[in-house]
C-alpha cells in the first residue's frame, strides 16, 4: 500500500503540470486548479507559444524566408489537458478560495462525472486530490495568512483523507510564482488575517514561512518528479 501522506511538490508550468498528471496518475485522481478554466488554457498556450518562438528562433537564424511557423492556437488549444481528460481525470477549476473550500466540503467521487475507463481495476496507488495554486489563490485575497491558508490545507487533508485519496499541492512556477520549493517554503506569511503592510513593504504582525503554516500536514517532495 502506498502512502496517503499528503505532499508539497516542486512548483511547475502549466503543461508542466498536466504532464506531470498524465504520467503518474490515473483514474479517479481529480485536480482542482486555482484560476477559471478560461486563465488556465490561457497560460497553458502562451507558455507554449513562448517555448514554439523561441525554438523557432534557435533552429531557423538564418531562413527569413520561411514563413511556415509551428504555431496557431487551433493547435495549441491545451492538448495535454485534453490528452488529461481522455484518461479520466476530473478537472475542477475554482476561480476564489469561495469556490475551492465549497468544492472541497462535499468532495466525494461519486458524484464525479467522469466515468471509470474500460476494464478499471483499483490499485494499492490512492489517487490524488491535488490542488494547484492553493498558494496562490490566497495570495490576492482577505484569506492571504497562516490562519486562512491553514483553514483550506485543512479542508483539503479532510476531503482527501475521508475518500481515501492523497492531498497534494502543486504552485505556479515562472512570473508570479516560485521557482522551486526551498523557494516556495520560504515565502514569509502574516500569521492573522487582516494584517496590514508597511510602507517598506514588510508585514505589521508575526509572520511565519509558508512550509511551517504547510508541514502540519504536508510532506515537501524534495524528489525529481
Amino acid at each position: 500500500m502506498e502512502s496517503f501522506q499528503p505532499i508539497v511538490v516542486t512548483p511547475q508550468t502549466p503543461s508542466e503540470l498536466l504532464s506531470y498528471i498524465i504520467s503518474y496518475h490515473r483514474y479517479p485522481s481529480t485536480i482542482i486548479v486555482g484560476s477559471s478554466k478560461e486563465e488556465f488554457q490561457s497560460s497553458l498556450i502562451e507558455e507554449i507559444t513562448h517555448h514554439l518562438a523561441l525554438l523557432e528562433e534557435q533552429q531557423q537564424p538564418e531562413d527569413p524566408g520561411n514563413s511556415e511557423t509551428p504555431s496557431s492556437h487551433h493547435l495549441l488549444k491545451a492538448p495535454l489537458y485534453q490528452i488529461a481528460i481522455s484518461r479520466h481525470i476530473r478537472f475542477i477549476f475554482a476561480p476564489t478560495v469561495t469556490h475551492l473550500r465549497a468544492f472541497l466540503s462535499v468532495f466525494t467521487p461519486k458524484d464525479s462525472p467522469i466515468p471509470a475507463p474500460p476494464n478499471y481495476t483499483p490499485t494499492s496507488r490512492p489517487p490524488l486530490l491535488l490542488v494547484c495554486g492553493l498558494l496562490a489563490l490566497h495570495r490576492d485575497a482577505s484569506e492571504w495568512s497562516a490562519q486562512g491558508i491553514g483553514n483550506s490545507a485543512a479542508l483539503l487533508v479532510d476531503a482527501a483523507s475521508r475518500n481515501e485519496f492523497r492531498a497534494a499541492i502543486i504552485e505556479p512556477k515562472g512570473i508570479g510564482g516560485h521557482d522551486t520549493l526551498d523557494h516556495l517554503g520560504g515565502e514569509m506569511i502574516p500569521l492573522l488575517n487582516g494584517t496590514s503592510r508597511r510602507d517598506d513593504g514588510s508585514w505589521s504582525g508575526r509572520t511565519v514561512s509558508a512550509k511551517q503554516v504547510l508541514s502540519r500536514w504536508f510532506e515537501f517532495d524534495t524528489r525529481e518528479q
